[in-house]
């Protein structure tokens, strides 16, 4: 699906806003503080329930109002099926998602038809932040493809935190039994989805790589997960092995939460061995690759760019522009005028929460 209108209303710095948009993307120009970030990141909210920016849904709340409203009305790319989905929130931490007019109860309902990718300055992260920043990636790029995986990680996460409860309070060793069992089986199904995920991810972002640098360094991603075996019982006795480290703990110190991922550049981590450009080379291209990942299956792309290519020289700033630019609708909030010729397409004005077509 590709968007084809887009509603706010008490969002950041937007009273109220309603834009149509064409099918090939935009570009949306302004000065610092304009507002080009907060309507990406009202697309990504929209389709995905999350922020890019790890904001919670009060805090993308127009300051001295209680209630924001974000609808995206999306388009097939045959033109032949259409939606509607919304969310409307509140200080209060509740929401209200709604697709095609009926009420949802939960974000995991915006999963499996939308596919949607943020390219934006922390992408290098990615290589040199912490486990948890790569989680995320693999998480939210996993669960557009697959729902299961997303039932089955959430699952997992409220399992999690009742066993850590019990690590901290009364303990029951045979309740601790109940948790470990289900813990198991949720384990297996996790680590096995995201050891295929990279299984298939990994040669294209050698590719992209290689493409976009034009460079013979082999640079790789592999999967590191805290466990991996072959049967849910081998992590049931794992975690029954670790039992007495994580009461002493106070957590669950094995298992997919700690999971994490390596980028290597001819064999060595890249982090501590590359320069900074070949590791904001590396989160592009990872971020590339899971745009031709989530494309496999022909859905459509939705792609938004914030200032993710502002630090790169003009001729790595082309290649990644020409790996990107046909892979779907592409928004790019951009700074200077230079590149409402430079990017070719549609240009928008941003300015104190208003946008208007240049």
């Amino acid at each position: 699906m590709i968007l084809e209108s887009l509603s706010l209303l008490n969002f950041r710095n937007y009273e109220s806003l309603k834009l149509e948009l064409p099918r090939e993307g935009a570009l949306f120009h302004g000065i610092n503080g304009a507002g080009k970030t907060n309507l990406l990141e009202s697309i990504s909210f929209v389709l995905l329930g999350k922020s890019p920016r790890g904001a919670s849904p009060k805090d993308l709340i127009a300051v001295g109002e209680r209630e924001g409203f974000v609808k995206a009305d999306l388009v097939s790319a045959n033109g032949l099926e259409r939606r509607t989905q919304s969310i409307g929130f509140s200080r209060e931490k509740q929401l209200l998602i709604k697709r095609d007019g009926e009420h949802s109860s939960s974000l995991r309902s915006l999963y499996g038809e939308n596919r949607f990718v943020w390219f934006g300055p922390d992408d290098i992260q990615l290589i040199t932040g912490a486990p948890e920043d790569k989680r995320r990636f693999i998480d939210i790029t996993l669960s557009q493809i697959s729902p299961e995986y997303l039932v089955e990680l959430m699952r997992f996460k409220k399992l999690l935190r009742e066993r850590n409860a019990l690590l901290t309070g009364r303990f029951d060793p045979v309740l601790c039994d109940i948790y470990d069992h289900s813990l198991s089986l949720s384990m297996a199904g996790i680590v096995a989805q995201r050891s295929h995920f990279f299984d298939e991810i990994s040669p294209l972002v050698t590719d992209v790589y290689t493409r976009i640098s034009n460079a013979e360094s082999l640079v790789q991603v592999e999967y590191a997960p805290s466990l991996q075996f072959g049967y849910p019982a081998e992590y049931e006795m794992a975690l029954k092995e670790r039992r007495n480290r994580d009461r002493e703990q106070g957590f669950t110190t094995v298992g997919p939460h700690r999971d994490s991922f390596r980028t290597k550049k001819d064999g060595r981590q890249i982090v501590g061995y590359g320069s900074q450009g070949q590791c904001r080379s590396s989160a592009l291209a990872l971020k590339i690759a899971s745009t031709e990942y989530l494309s496999r299956d022909t859905a459509a792309l939705i792609l938004a760019v914030d200032d993710a290519f502002s630090d790169l020289d003009r001729g790595r700033r082309e290649m990644f522009f020409e790996a990107i630019r046909n892979k779907g609708q592409l928004f790019i909030a951009v700074h200077s005028s230079e590149e409402l010729d430079y990017y070719e397409l549609p240009a928008y004005s941003v300015s104190k929460g208003k946008v208007e077509i240049v």
